[in-house]
């Protein structure tokens, strides 16, 4: 089975992408930063669809409305942010995290050199930092995290396993400088992934 994975389009205009011919068991729909329309319909869509989806707003968070942010939260699968976005959408959406979590089926908050709280169901594990060779550069690193969890979760892999190698990717991302320059094999990927255990 191949997995189908959308994101949400460009800031400024409204994309009108048709999900009529995708499964829902075979695709994954990621809400990050785009065109706030489409990231409000597109939760809607997936929720009638039955899609899972990651709500991910970053740097959109500035412009949201406490009941839009609501409901693009209440019936994702996954909720990711970093530390300081997590201390946004609470401000904003005026629940704390015991709520948030019982919006979203799943709370990530990623936190740098700290690893990355993982609450479901009112438990929480943190996912390890993976120790990089060098630290160059940390930007990017947010964006390797989720492509690292994407695959995790295409491959069928529970939220934690699949987080850890979000956090493997993270590794290798901070290595370079830029957003784009890093590179890996799969037995490099697969090398640091057996470096470290969750819990």
């Amino acid at each position: 089975n191949q997995i189908t994975v959308f994101h949400s389009g460009a800031m400024l205009f409204t994309s009108d992408f048709d999900f009529s011919s995708y499964k829902p068991e075979e695709s994954i729909g990621i809400l990050a930063p785009g065109n706030l329309d489409d990231m409000i319909n597109y939760s809607r869509i997936y929720k009638e669809r039955g899609i899972r989806y990651i709500f991910d707003p970053g740097q959109s968070l500035p412009i949201w409305t406490r009941d839009g942010l609501k409901e693009c939260i209440d019936g994702a699968d996954i909720l990711i942010a970093n530390d300081y976005e997590m201390g946004l959408i609470t401000n904003t959406t005026g629940l704390d995290m015991a709520a948030l979590g019982k919006l979203a089926k799943s709370v990530i908050t990623t936190k740098g050199e700290d690893g990355a709280p993982i609450t479901t169901g009112g438990t929480s594990i943190t996912i390890p930092v993976v120790k990089p060779n060098q630290v160059s550069d940390p930007t990017g690193a947010g964006d390797s995290y989720r492509g690292g969890l994407i695959k995790g979760l295409i491959e069928g892999k529970q939220l934690a396993e699949a987080a850890l190698m979000g956090s493997v990717c993270a590794s290798f991302a901070i290595e370079v400088q830029g957003t784009q320059g890093y590179s890996f094999t799969s037995a490099e990927f697969q090398q640091r992934l057996s470096t470290v255990k969750v819990g």
